[in-house]
């Protein structure tokens, strides 16, 4: 049964009946996903830099980042040659896992443990949902949609229903972790893993037409040889990628080891700093409307300009505010004061940034949905992540050693470097991109 309001908004309403079905099930799915990660996302990386500090979070980050890059390309073929269902089936269990150890986690060996089943988890469920979708979307939508402009909509009005649903979210989890501990949020994301990993089971199945490799060992290793070759022999991808890489090295920095305990610090308190992110969740809906807007009318010669704002935009903002309101961020445990100034300055930085950022993935989204093959797409869509983890792994430990030693604002000094260079990267992918790579049905 479809839930007509849902689909409504979520533009597709012109796509046949099944198509609709399956949207429903990808976006009731992610509500689930999300309300499981935001609960305690904002807090998470508190609760590790109080219990070992910013150096040997780098290294859990870094062995964490290696252990995935070695998993996630062989479990994304496996994907491709068994069916999504089953690797997500293991990743939920995992992150399970990982939570409720995270209970009774309170030293660096026990927190080892914890990052490497987390590992494990998002190894498996690296590009499977995705590939799902993509691979059943092409077949449901017949040639209602040839162009792909109700695909990125889509994913537009995605994005604006996680930023409703996860600003909520977002607030419950600082607000229980404020009332009681942190270890309680930890126990829901615990059960509710486990509880979505059996669910997987049932939501997630293929259309007929929705071609199923030979399941073999001769052809899971002709998988593996095939999505290499996609990546690294096609000059376009290879250098796409290289940006992609480089982009996420700087974004893992930022986002695994600044964003929240900035946000703590310039709040005071778990429950302020969930306030202060669900606020940027809740107003950055239509924002995400707006570059949805956007990003259905652009074509991916916009993209190395959108990144390149969004670098100079967000990095150049957040050092002058490093400037003007300065934050200990190497005390252990974090200390903060509530400072509204720069918590209003904050919220306006990520909010008007974030258009850059969302304008620019639907773009490459939308891209890679023809450029690659349908049977190798689980393959490729965890090829990428395994290669940006494995520039990422450094990145961490040399981020983590930058802030102990030279604190935040060269810390964010050097991110923006990275930025500016995947930018380049970009620029020169595109350039080289055939006029007619993107027609409906071409390949590359």
């Amino acid at each position: 049964m479809v839930f007509k309001p849902l689909i409504r908004f979520s533009g597709t309403w012109e796509l046949p009946g099944r198509a609709q079905n399956l949207v429903q099930r990808f976006l009731i799915i992610g509500i689930w996903i999300n309300f499981l990660f935001l609960l305690s996302s904002t807090f998470y990386v508190v609760f590790i830099i109080d219990s070992v500090g910013y150096s040997q979070l780098g290294v859990l980050l870094a062995v964490s980042f290696l252990v995935q890059a070695a998993l996630d390309y062989p479990s994304g073929v496996i994907g491709d040659w068994i069916g999504q269902k089953w690797t997500l089936f293991v990743a939920y269990s995992v992150y399970g896992a990982a939570y409720g150890l995270l209970v009774i986690s309170n030293s660096f060996s026990m927190l080892f443990i914890v990052y490497i089943l987390r590992a494990v988890a998002s190894s498996q469920e690296s590009g499977a949902l995705l590939s799902w979708f993509d691979n059943n979307y092409k077949v449901a939508v017949e040639e209602v949609d040839s162009h792909r402009k109700t695909y990125k909509l889509l994913l537009g009005r995605r994005q604006m229903i996680n930023d409703l649903t996860g600003g909520i979210i977002i607030v419950i989890g600082g607000v229980l972790a404020t009332l009681y501990f942190r270890e309680a949020v930890f126990v829901i994301q615990a059960i509710g893993m486990f509880i979505l990993a059996i669910f997987f089971l049932f939501l997630i199945s293929d259309f007929p037409e929705v071609e199923k490799p030979e399941k073999s060992v001769q052809n899971y290793f002709k998988l593996m040889a095939e999505g290499l070759r996609i990546v690294f022999l096609n000059k376009v991808i290879l250098l796409f990628i290289i940006g992609i890489c480089i982009t996420a090295a700087w974004m893992s920095i930022y986002g695994e080891m600044i964003l929240f305990p900035l946000y703590f610090c310039y709040t005071g308190s778990d429950a302020g700093a969930s306030i202060l992110r669900s606020t940027i969740w809740i107003v950055g809906m239509p924002i995400t409307g707006l570059a949805t807007s956007f990003g259905t009318r652009l074509d991916i010669k916009w993209y190395p300009r959108l990144n390149f704002a969004h670098v100079i935009s967000l990095i150049g903002s957040f050092i002058l505010l490093t400037i003007l309101f300065p934050i200990n961020i190497r005390s252990q445990p974090l200390k903060g004061n509530f400072e509204p100034i720069a918590i209003i300055i904050t919220f306006v930085i990520v909010s008007l940034t974030w258009i850059f950022s969302f304008t620019a993935s639907l773009l490459y989204r939308r891209m890679f949905l023809d450029l690659i093959p349908d049977q190798n797409r689980n393959s490729v869509y965890s090829l990428i992540p395994t290669l940006a983890l494995i520039i990422s792994a450094p990145a961490v430990v040399i981020g983590g050693q930058l802030l102990d030693s030279f604190g935040l604002t060269a810390t964010l000094s050097f991110l923006g470097l990275l930025g500016i260079i995947a930018s380049i990267s970009f620029y020169i992918s595109i350039q080289l991109l055939p006029s007619n790579a993107l027609d409906h049905g071409s390949a590359l």
